[in-house]
């Protein structure tokens, strides 16, 4: 294991997969407010 490498590469495929959904939710997510409310840091 590197010390650099601190993020486990099975929460980077989650992460991945969820800005995908954000990204394709909105067309079918009724309140797109409360995306963009958890998604900004």
């Amino acid at each position: 294991m590197q010390s650099e490498s601190k993020i486990d590469p099975k929460i980077i495929e989650e992460i991945l997969k969820f800005s995908k959904n954000v990204i394709e939710a909105p067309k079918m997510v009724a309140a797109p407010d409360e995306i963009t409310l958890e998604v900004t840091p």
